[in-house]
């Protein structure tokens, strides 16, 4: 027995002594703070539509997405997860934080074997700090598990090139295959990730075409796309379906910039004041300055592993300006997954300049800079920057609790999908004068709780609430008396009494 726990606490003190445990503790902390801020905020539409979706069945799921933006997998996934521990909000963020925290995982193994454990307990609490990916990390939508997907893609894709073995080489160059056909059937916009690694891969090989085409990794991206065939034709679909939210802008100067401050600061770069705008100025000028030095002191294999990491970020910026000269495309939440690599090549980067300058003031900057933005997603929440608004659902449900018998009316489907998650008490409608929809609003196509005519509605009730955003969209038949009016942020509620 003694030998027992002699050796259990040899095995002990070897893992504490290799920060392992610190590192796990550290991502459970972090883990917890990022639960505890989502269950702070309300769920709002794009969350709520996730929800709506994955209650279906695989099929339906599939059906409605594909009228969609999106492709299915993380629906699929969050039917399974809320089948198991239920629909309750804590169970749905709880496998966004998840992956986050898989991810985090991911980047710590990848960092220490790429460098030492010192370069994990650098670089690991500034990832834990990005307010890109702490946000992302708690929302009920597929961008942690992006995330997830593209760090494990790219951990495999490094020892599948640099393995010496060919069944080692082989059995991570077959994982990696199979995670980026996961990946485009999780988020489209990994699919730019897959082009920067492509681009890595030309690098390393110098362009040599034999090497290119004979290559192992070649074929890993031809069986990719073998195994994204089944749902190609529901792709093709949604390119014309005109379903994208016309919230788009081309990556111009000012939007590259904006990746920056939404990664460090998380303000958009309209919302740079002058301290700011100087901020990011400095950390982009302090990452090129940092770049050009270490590069110069570094070996080719170390400037290989940084000019993935580095490509992770710059190629799909770079395609996205290309392909925003013909099709201004969609940028924020839905680059938020080339955060975590783009940020281990700043910290990496970092880290390597610093390990002769201990006292350097760079690495104080750049912790102000990136806490600062932390501390600005903690008090902005899930705040929406394109329509300006800032969901407060809950309080707003809450404040009608039973709705007193009242029906209640969305003054739209964006309004009714917000409330549907919360307001399961009442009888919730919506206005419209449209029948059928698409898009983010297919799951209330052809719905029974559509009121198209007001008055119709109003001749057999006699009181209801009205929800709606901003302006009170609907003007009320002459019988319909406000009684009450409150403020939840931007959403308004109004009790009517008909006459």
């Amino acid at each position: 027995m003694q030998k027992i726990f002699s050796q259990a606490y040899i095995k002990f003190k070897k893992v504490f002594d290799n920060n392992s445990v610190l590192v796990f503790i550290l991502v459970l902390v972090v883990m917890g703070a990022c639960l505890y801020v989502g269950l702070s905020q309300s769920v709002w539409f794009d969350e709520a539509y996730s929800i709506i979706v994955s209650k279906k069945s695989f099929g339906d799921i599939a059906t409605l997405v594909a009228a969609d933006v999106h492709p299915p997998v993380y629906y699929w996934l969050l039917h399974i997860w809320g089948s198991v521990f239920g629909w309750g909000e804590l169970a749905l963020r709880s496998m966004s934080v998840l992956f986050f925290g898989l991810s985090l995982g991911i980047a710590g193994v990848f960092i220490k074997r790429l460098f030492n454990k010192g370069a994990v307990l650098f670089v690991l609490p500034f990832l834990a700090l990005s307010p890109i990916l702490f946000r992302y990390g708690f929302e009920i939508r597929m961008y942690s598990l992006a995330s997830f997907v593209g760090i494990l893609a790219t951990y495999f894709l490094y020892y599948a090139v640099t393995s010496a073995k060919k069944p080692t080489r082989n059995k991570y160059m077959f994982a990696y295959a199979v995670l980026v056909a996961l990946g485009v059937y999780t988020l489209y916009y990994l699919a730019l990730l897959w082009f920067a690694h492509l681009a890595w891969l030309i690098y390393r090989e110098k362009g040599h075409i034999k090497a290119i085409i004979g290559s192992d990794w070649l074929k890993a991206y031809v069986l990719s796309f073998v195994l994204f065939l089944p749902w190609l034709p529901s792709f093709i679909k949604q390119i014309s379906n005109g379903a994208l939210a016309q919230i788009s802008q081309p990556m111009n100067v000012d939007n590259m910039i904006g990746v920056i401050s939404f990664n460090f600061l998380y303000r958009p770069v309209w919302q740079l004041d002058a301290l700011f705008s100087l901020a990011t100025i400095l950390i982009i000028g302090l990452i090129i300055y940092i770049s050009i030095v270490v590069y110069r002191s570094i070996g080719k294999e170390q400037k290989n592993i940084l000019t993935m990491f580095g490509f992770y970020l710059l190629i799909p910026i770079l395609i996205l300006a290309i392909v925003g000269i013909f099709k201004p495309m969609y940028t924020e939440r839905y680059l938020s997954h080339i955060a975590i690599g783009g940020l281990m090549y700043v910290f990496l980067v970092l880290f390597l300049y610093l390990k002769n300058r201990p006292l350097n003031l760079i690495r104080f900057i750049f912790f102000v800079v990136i806490f600062a933005g932390f501390v600005q997603l903690v008090n902005v929440g899930n705040f929406n920057f394109q329509r300006l608004q800032k969901p407060d659902i809950k309080n707003l449900v809450s404040s009608i609790d039973n709705c007193d018998g009242s029906d209640v009316i969305a003054a739209d489907p964006y309004v009714y999908i917000e409330l549907s998650y919360y307001l399961n008490k009442c009888n919730l409608y919506f206005y419209s004068t449209q029948q059928e929809f698409g898009g983010g609003y297919a799951p209330v196509s052809n719905s029974r709780y559509r009121i198209s005519d007001i008055n119709l509605y109003t001749s057999s009730h006699k009181s209801f609430y009205y929800v709606n955003y901003d302006k009170i969209k609907l003007e009320m038949p002459s019988g319909a008396n406000l009684i009450s009016s409150e403020n939840y942020g931007n959403m308004q509620i109004s009790k009517y009494i008909v006459q």
